[in-house]
């Protein structure tokens, strides 16, 4: 099966192309050198295979250039362990060639989704049902899509060069798993001893060629062929057998290995060279194949479900007819007998009911994904559908995705293990998120959306924000695809302690009989409502049982062709929430928006310790975007010998969790250590709540989660590094923070003058120096003066005196706030947060709370000792503090630091500077503003 060999053929171009692209059909092989020459003189060498870079992905063909009426020697030299089938070298113009091999990748790697998909699933199952047939599926499609994958070598273009050996080497295993699937799934063992003993055979010939690839290539290539052949045979006679005799399931398993024999067959008949090449990608056709195979198998495990169902329903009629001929003094017993059969149907029914609704959910968007790819491979899509077809496959794939995480949630509720993550929740911006969904999705529709509130309403609410979030975008949703015309209703009201929001449509109602069953999993209506409006009738399931959780309630009230209205009751303690609000105040975005352009961190230096090539490269392209600077390491080891000669060289370190040679944590402390103190940023796809809790409390300065959440990414990144916009890019930092400071000594003196006009009631004045400070204070940072000044320029102008005496009262707390000594260089902050006092103010108020929660983790740390945990700690909000010139802050941290690094512990002066930072934290958090200021 090795060798090499030298294919010399002359090629001339009587076509106006001039660009073709020399495609060898072979997969597999490890080197193609090709020599082009012109008039005996060598013009050009191309490298491709395995073992080099190619110029389609996945294919080891070449770009040539041939010009019109001219005429090429060209020289192809293979050369490789394993040539696995005779092969043709095919020339075709790039363009088409391209498009061709585009089309055939796209169908592989749709294939190769799917499949890992329904092994996911089937995992899901076995857990679930603790069903050996359900394993043995899910572990031979994986085993089988990692072989298959190589075979077209994408792993090998993912992370390099992957040696043949491990390329074969899963086949076998997977021929085994497939053999002990088919004994157990068609009960050969009692079915047919016979068959059985020769599936026994085909198992261990599988497993006894393991080892081949690692000998002989050549061999391990022959080797599955003929175990693979008699597998397959063997399995296709087991399934007939089993047919034949009545077994139903059975149907769809024949048919299943129907799909996936014919294109395995050509290409084992190839391998050995019993047939000639075929003009196809026959390995393709095997693939997509197997995948076909892989869903009717899911089919039958379906079906063989059914008919253990049916098994059991018919035991159970057996046993009742039993237990109905014994003696009236068994009668009690017959009835609590009973009463346990019906608890068991109901059971078996909710199991059954669940996974035909899965497969139902599931086979759906899979049959749009199968049916374009059909419809590509035969050439029924034109080039100009093929984006929207792309699109439509990958909106199936975000279905499936949120199928599974509905699943989740509802898994979680049904274990008791959902948790609840209780805190301070403003009621405002929870109903300006709600409402800014809701206004969006209506004006899709052409309905109206309306907010209704009857005050008062609790200010701020002590629960858990998400869930809460979770069941209104339920409701409003659900209301808004119901309703074809008119409107939907949000109304908020608190009365006898008890917060109810009440969602109320003009849709299409509900009869009584729909409404009892409306809070079941999969319930939607009926059936023709399912196909109309779609969705997995899991939502309101979820919504209901997470209002349990949070101890309140969901109903339901409805007409049918007059609407409904849901409402969410929760009640609530004196200690369930915190003030009274008679309007609702602005919101301020918590969001990348409220950074006015976009940020540009131009000569920061970001280190990126990433173990993986593809994350690695687009989080380099993603931070290049924003002008970072970025160098890039693989693992911890890594970043600390870097990092000892360049000890705080960096103004980020963006760390991995788990990586090779050293993780992220033992990164962290040996950094700390060494004296870098640069912020470390924890960047993992561990995300649960309890993970990051525990990376922060080791010590990294913030968490950022994968996949990539780009807003978030640049949330943290303002808050550690100074940020300017393209808007004053033309002057230095120096020369911003020199205005400001000078502008910031007079607008002391402006804002006090304008209190005292208003206390005086001279009005006069009092609008003339409004006006100017409108007029100016922007263009020196305090955008947060000119929106006030101009709200209250308007108020007084349309005499709205409540208006009037809130902004008042707002310009009272932000002069309080310019008195305070915490902040040494407020000019300095507004100049490194983007030139907007609002940004100070706005980060100031978002982390307030979480430094005294930490200052009181770092008290606790101190308390035991854990010197290791205190020196990491101490300093993770250093550049914050930095950046706002909290400057003594930073001073007490660094001086934890310090102190935690002498050989004898002064614990009374590291506990005094704790202390210390208590009070300081304290203070700023007095002299705060306690809401937005924001008009």
């Amino acid at each position: 099966m090795g060798d090499e060999f030298i294919a010399v053929f002359y090629l001339r171009n009587n076509s106006p192309e001039n660009n073709w692209y020399l495609h060898p059909t072979a997969p597999l092989v490890e080197s193609i050198e090709t020599y082009i020459y012109s008039h005996d003189a060598l013009i050009e060498t191309k490298k491709s295979g395995l073992l080099h870079h190619n110029d389609i992905d996945f294919h080891f063909g070449q770009f040539v250039n041939l010009p019109f009426n001219d005429e090429r020697l060209v020289v192809m030299h293979f050369k490789s362990r394993f040539f696995t089938s005779p092969f043709t070298v095919k020339i075709l113009p790039k363009e088409l060639a391209k498009n061709k091999l585009d089309t055939e990748n796209t169908l592989l790697f749709m294939s190769i989704g799917a499949c890992v998909a329904l092994a996911v699933f089937n995992f899901f199952l076995y857990f679930g049902t603790q069903q050996i047939q359900y394993f043995y599926y899910a572990t031979a499609t994986l085993l089988f899509t990692l072989g298959w994958s190589q075979v077209f070598g994408v792993l090998s273009n993912w992370f390099g060069h992957i040696d043949i050996a491990w390329t074969l080497m899963p086949f076998f295993p997977a021929l085994a798993i497939i053999g002990l699937f088919s004994s157990a799934f068609l009960q050969l063992k009692s079915r047919s001893p016979k068959l059985n003993a020769l599936m026994k055979i085909a198992v261990i010939s599988s497993l006894l060629c393991i080892p081949i690839p690692f000998i002989n290539i050549g061999a391990s290539i022959v080797a599955v062929s003929i175990v693979g052949a008699l597998t397959l045979n063997i399995s296709m006679i087991s399934g007939i057998y089993a047919w034949i005799q009545g077994y139903s399931p059975a149907r769809y398993f024949v048919i299943a290995l129907t799909m996936i024999m014919l294109p395995t067959m050509l290409v084992h008949m190839s391998n050995l060279g019993v047939i000639a090449n075929i003009d196809a990608n026959i390995y393709l056709m095997a693939q997509l194949g197997y995948t076909l195979d892989t869903l009717l198998l899911a089919f039958a495990l379906a079906e063989k479900y059914r008919v253990l169902h049916q098994q059991h329903k018919e035991m159970n009629i057996l046993l009742e007819s039993r237990v109905e001929e014994r003696t009236q003094a068994l009668n009690d017993a017959k009835l609590a007998l009973e009463h346990l059969i019906d608890e068991l149907k109901q059971a078996d029914n909710a199991k059954n009911t669940f996974l035909a609704n899965m497969s139902h959910e599931i086979r759906t968007p899979l049959t749009a994904i199968i049916g374009y790819a059909d419809g590509l491979l035969e050439g029924d899509i034109n080039r100009s559908e093929q984006e929207n077809v792309i699109k439509v496959i990958s909106q199936n794939g975000n279905h499936l995705l949120a199928i599974i995480s509905d699943i989740l949630d509802l898994t979680k509720i049904e274990a008791n293990k959902l948790t609840l993550e209780v805190v301070a929740t403003d009621i405002a911006s929870l109903l300006n998120e709600v409402t800014s969904l809701a206004e969006m999705q209506a004006k899709q529709k052409a309905l109206s959306f309306r907010l209704e509130c009857e005050f008062p309403l609790p200010k701020t609410l002590y629960t858990d924000p998400t869930r809460l979030r979770q069941i209104l975008f339920n409701l409003v949703s659900n209301a808004i695809k119901f309703t074809d015309a008119g409107e939907i209703i949000l109304n908020v009201a608190f009365n006898n302690q008890t917060l109810q929001f009440d969602v109320k449509d003009t849709g299409i109602g509900m009869t009584a009989d729909v409404r009892k069953a409306l809070f079941k999993p999969f319930e939607q209506g009926d059936s023709t409502t399912s196909r109309k409006y779609g969705g997995s009738g899991l939502g309101l399931s979820i919504s209901q049982r997470l209002a349990q959780h949070m101890g309140g309630t969901l109903s339901v009230e409805s007409t049918v062709d007059v609407g409904s209205t849901f409402s969410l009751a929760l009640p609530l303690t004196e200690h369930a929430y915190e003030g009274l609000i008679d309007k609702l105040a602005p919101v301020v975005s918590n969001t990348l928006s409220a950074i006015p352009h976009k940020p540009d961190f131009v000569g920061a230096q970001v280190l990126l310790v990433e173990d993986h090539f593809h994350n690695r490269e687009l989080i380099i392209k993603l931070l290049n975007a924003f002008n970072f600077e970025v160098d890039a390491v693989t693992n911890g080891k890594e970043a600390t010998a870097l990092l000892t000669n360049q000890q705080n060289a960096y103004d980020i370190v963006l760390m991995d969790i788990q990586m090779p040679e050293l993780d992220g944590i033992q990164t962290l402390f040996a950094l700390r250590k060494l004296g870098d103190l640069t912020p470390i940023i924890a960047f993992t796809a561990n995300s649960m709540e309890h993970e990051v809790n525990h990376y922060l409390r080791q010590g990294f300065t913030a968490h950022l989660s994968k996949p990539i959440d780009r807003n978030a990414m640049l949330r943290t990144f303002t808050q550690l590094l100074p940020c300017h916009t393209e808007q004053h890019a033309m002057l230095g930092a120096e020369e911003l923070e020199s205005l400001c400071n000078g502008y910031f000594k007079d607008i002391k003196m402006q804002l006090f003058s304008v209190l005292k006009a208003n206390d005086n009631g001279d009005i006069k004045t009092l609008v003339t120096l409004i006006h100017n400070m409108k007029g100016s204070a922007q263009s020196f940072g305090f955008d947060l003066l000119t929106e006030l000044a101009q709200e209250l320029e308007f108020a007084i102008q349309q005499q709205q005196h409540q208006q009037q005496r809130l902004l008042i009262e707002k310009l009272h707390l932000l002069h309080k706030f310019f008195q305070t000594d915490q902040i040494d260089a407020l000019s300095q902050a507004i100049t490194n947060h983007g030139f907007r006092l609002s940004q100070v103010i706005e980060s100031l108020q978002a982390n307030i709370e979480i430094w005294k929660a930490w200052q009181i983790h770092l008290q606790e740390d101190i308390s035991a000792l854990d010197w290791e945990r205190v020196a990491a700690n101490s300093v993770r909000f250093v550049r914050p503090f930095e950046l706002l010139s909290l400057s003594h802050c930073a001073s007490l941290s660094l001086s934890i630091y310090d102190a935690c690094h002498f050989e004898l512990k002064d614990i009374k002066r590291i506990q005094s500077y704790c202390d210390e930072l208590a009070v300081s934290l304290s203070a700023l958090a007095e002299a705060l503003p306690p809401e937005p200021l924001s008009p």
